[in-house]
């Protein structure tokens, strides 16, 4: 918005033309665009390039070992077009987080990216940071233009929006609902290996993580991939707190099939499945928290997620904090995705929740009412040595033994009587009439 002239002195040396924006080429002096049919005020493929960059340049800064590209995703754009600004801050830091860009701030916004940001990045000690994490995100929700460093972001959708009589950009970026950035210290960056935790399905490429194919990636994620990644956290924790009942979970009904690859497949529990697709929190159930509980998540992420929700309730809340926490998941509501590790819990069934007000995952499992947490003094007992009848300890986790059952190979038709006679009667004259010319 402000009024930028040329050197009017005539004394430049500079040749006309010779400094064109991305998208434009030198015509005469001019910068001409490119493809001006397509061309916008401020096209989004640069700003999700530039925000790359910025991703990358961080990364390899500061020996960030997991910092990932952001990719555009549509199923965001779902439910953003249509949800109010209130709406969008109340659930911003569940599954997804949002950074507001004022005015024309959306053209500029990554200019003097490191220059806004120069006071976060000149914290020192890991308590600084911290309480500046929590101090910002209490007050605002969002820690702005920072929220475009989470490294376990994959995931960004940008729309306008009406806020007090005026239009503001909104950018939510996802899986992650929490506010987690990279260790900073010296430490840390002698430590990490710049490009060498990358999730699945994400290869290296000079420090950034990059899908191996973009258009096979989903904000929500695959179900088939969830349950395998959820069944690794719980095998992780029951090694290392020595639980001797963590349960794998089983999403389905499942039938061997030779001709299949994994000898497999899956489907969603029936019943648990039902309940995800009508269950309304705001209603009583008289099932809930009796036979079954729940949790809001998407599917992609969830390691790094599940990992996350450890940390934050197991290892930085107190004692104290944390039983209550416990105790009221238990009374009205869950405990966000410890449900996903509470180890009597079998059987699990989703669904994709989509709403004015938020969108997500809703996970209902089963067959246990209460959230009972595994013993933490990390006592003498060995994983897997306390198993449900039925199940048997494989690698630590309580596993239930895939079905013998097989599908029956197709049998060969059989032949009648009279066209087995038929057939011995060709055969006996196709003989005969060899042997006469002989």
């Amino acid at each position: 918005g402000e009024l930028t002239l040329f050197d009017t002195t005539g004394l430049s040396e500079e040749i006309p033309g010779s400094k064109c924006h991305r998208g434009y080429q030198n015509n005469g002096g001019v910068c001409v665009a490119i493809d001006s049919a397509n061309e916008k005020f401020y096209n989004p493929k640069y700003f999700l390039e530039d925000i790359n960059q910025i991703r990358k340049d961080y990364a390899q800064k500061y020996s960030v070992p997991n910092m990932h590209q952001l990719v555009w995703s549509n199923e965001i754009f779902q439910f953003l077009d249509t949800l109010e600004y209130t709406n969008i801050s109340q659930q911003s830091g569940k599954i997804w987080r949002h950074d507001l860009f004022l005015g024309s701030a959306y053209f500029n916004a990554l200019s003097d990216f490191e220059g806004m940001n120069d006071p976060y990045f000149k914290k020192s000690t890991k308590a600084m940071i911290t309480t500046f994490l929590d101090t910002t995100t209490s007050d605002s929700s969002t820690l702005d233009s920072l929220e475009l460093l989470n490294p376990y972001q994959k995931f960004i959708q940008c729309a306008p929006k009406v806020i007090g009589g005026s239009t503001k950009m909104i950018c939510v970026i996802g899986p992650s609902g929490k506010a987690k950035l990279f260790d900073m210290d010296t430490v840390s960056r002698a430590k990490n290996v710049v490009g060498s935790q990358c999730a699945a399905k994400y290869t290296d490429e000079d420090g950034l993580c990059v899908p191996e194919d973009s258009s096979k990636l989903s904000f929500f994620g695959n179900p088939t991939d969830f349950v395998k990644d959820v069944n690794v956290m719980r095998k992780t924790y029951a090694h290392k707190f020595n639980v001797p009942n963590m349960h794998q979970l089983v999403s389905l009904a499942r039938t061997i099939n030779p001709k299949m690859a994994d000898a497999s497949f899956q489907v969603w529990k029936d019943s648990l499945a039902t309940i995800a697709k009508s269950f309304d929190e705001t209603r009583s159930s008289p099932k809930a928290r009796v036979t079954w509980r729940y949790v809001k998540t998407v599917y992609s992420g969830i390691k790094e997620a599940i990992e996350m929700e450890v940390e934050e309730n197991l290892v930085e809340m107190n004692q104290e904090h944390f039983l209550e926490f416990i105790s009221n998941g238990n009374s009205n509501s869950h405990v966000g995705l410890l449900e996903l590790l509470n180890p009597l819990q079998t059987h699990i069934g989703c669904a994709k929740r989509m709403g004015p007000v938020e969108s997500y995952m809703l996970c209902v499992l089963g067959d246990e009412g209460q959230f009972k947490m595994w013993n933490l003094k990390k006592n003498s007992v060995k994983p897997g040595s306390s198993c449900k009848n039925g199940y048997k300890n494989e690698g630590g986790l309580c596993t239930m033994p895939i079905p013998t059952t097989r599908i029956p190979p197709k049998k060969a038709p059989q032949t009648t009587d009279a066209a087995q006679l038929f057939s011995s009667g060709i055969i006996q004259i196709f003989i005969t009439f060899i042997v006469f010319f002989l």
